[in-house]
Protein backbone atom coordinates (compact mmCIF):
# COMPACT_ATOMS: atom_id res chain seq x y z
CA UNK A 1 0.00 0.00 0.00
CA UNK A 2 0.93 3.56 -0.72
CA UNK A 3 1.18 4.68 2.20
CA UNK A 4 3.18 1.77 3.91
CA UNK A 5 6.03 3.91 1.73
CA UNK A 6 5.82 7.13 2.78
CA UNK A 7 5.13 6.28 6.75
CA UNK A 8 8.55 6.19 8.76
CA UNK A 9 9.29 4.24 12.01
CA UNK A 10 7.34 6.14 14.35
CA UNK A 11 10.64 7.45 16.06
CA UNK A 12 8.77 9.98 17.88
CA UNK A 13 6.08 8.29 19.64
CA UNK A 14 6.01 10.15 22.53
CA UNK A 15 4.58 13.77 21.69
CA UNK A 16 4.96 16.62 23.86
CA UNK A 17 8.35 18.20 23.34
CA UNK A 18 8.56 21.20 25.48
CA UNK A 19 11.78 22.91 23.97
CA UNK A 20 10.98 24.97 20.78
CA UNK A 21 14.14 24.63 19.08
CA UNK A 22 13.42 20.60 19.38
CA UNK A 23 9.89 21.19 18.38
CA UNK A 24 11.32 23.16 14.89
CA UNK A 25 14.09 20.47 14.20
CA UNK A 26 11.50 17.48 14.90
CA UNK A 27 8.72 19.60 12.48
CA UNK A 28 10.81 20.34 9.38
CA UNK A 29 11.80 16.69 9.43
CA UNK A 30 8.50 15.52 10.02
CA UNK A 31 6.64 18.20 7.23
CA UNK A 32 8.62 15.99 4.72
CA UNK A 33 6.38 13.48 5.58
CA UNK A 34 3.48 15.36 5.28
CA UNK A 35 4.72 16.79 1.97
CA UNK A 36 5.30 13.03 0.55
CA UNK A 37 1.68 12.27 1.36
CA UNK A 38 1.05 15.69 -0.68
CA UNK A 39 2.41 14.33 -3.48
CA UNK A 40 1.54 10.67 -3.26
CA UNK A 41 -2.32 12.51 -2.56
CA UNK A 42 -1.77 13.88 -5.90
CA UNK A 43 -0.02 10.89 -8.12
CA UNK A 44 -3.27 8.83 -6.70
CA UNK A 45 -5.98 11.27 -7.61
CA UNK A 46 -4.28 13.59 -9.86
CA UNK A 47 -4.94 16.58 -7.36
CA UNK A 48 -3.84 17.82 -4.29
CA UNK A 49 -6.08 17.46 -1.53
CA UNK A 50 -8.51 20.67 -0.63
CA UNK A 51 -7.78 19.73 3.57
CA UNK A 52 -4.86 18.09 5.30
CA UNK A 53 -7.64 16.14 6.57
CA UNK A 54 -8.22 14.07 3.08
CA UNK A 55 -4.49 12.50 3.33
CA UNK A 56 -6.21 10.75 6.93
CA UNK A 57 -9.08 9.56 5.00
CA UNK A 58 -7.17 8.19 2.47
CA UNK A 59 -5.19 6.41 4.51
CA UNK A 60 -2.06 8.48 3.79
CA UNK A 61 -1.30 10.15 7.22
CA UNK A 62 -2.97 9.38 10.95
CA UNK A 63 -4.52 11.92 12.27
CA UNK A 64 -1.92 12.89 14.59
CA UNK A 65 0.44 13.36 11.79
CA UNK A 66 -1.17 16.51 10.87
CA UNK A 67 -0.21 18.56 13.79
CA UNK A 68 2.98 16.35 15.42
CA UNK A 69 4.58 18.03 17.21
CA UNK A 70 3.02 20.83 17.30
CA UNK A 71 -0.25 20.95 19.62
CA UNK A 72 -1.90 22.97 16.24
CA UNK A 73 -2.30 21.99 12.74
CA UNK A 74 0.04 22.51 10.24
CA UNK A 75 -0.91 25.55 7.97
CA UNK A 76 -1.96 24.32 4.27
CA UNK A 77 -3.41 25.71 1.57
CA UNK A 78 -4.17 24.26 -2.09
CA UNK A 79 -2.78 26.76 -4.76
CA UNK A 80 -3.23 26.76 -8.92
CA UNK A 81 0.23 25.44 -8.92
CA UNK A 82 1.14 23.22 -5.89
CA UNK A 83 0.35 23.86 -2.36
CA UNK A 84 1.79 25.98 0.82
CA UNK A 85 2.61 24.26 3.90
CA UNK A 86 4.05 25.80 6.69
CA UNK A 87 4.30 25.15 10.87
CA UNK A 88 1.52 26.35 12.63
CA UNK A 89 1.51 30.15 13.03
CA UNK A 90 0.90 30.24 16.70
Amino acid sequence: KLAALIRPVDIFARAGYFDVSVQRVVSASHIKLVARALEAHRAQFGVYPARLDELVTSGLLRRRDLAFPWQHAYAYHRLASGYELLEPLY
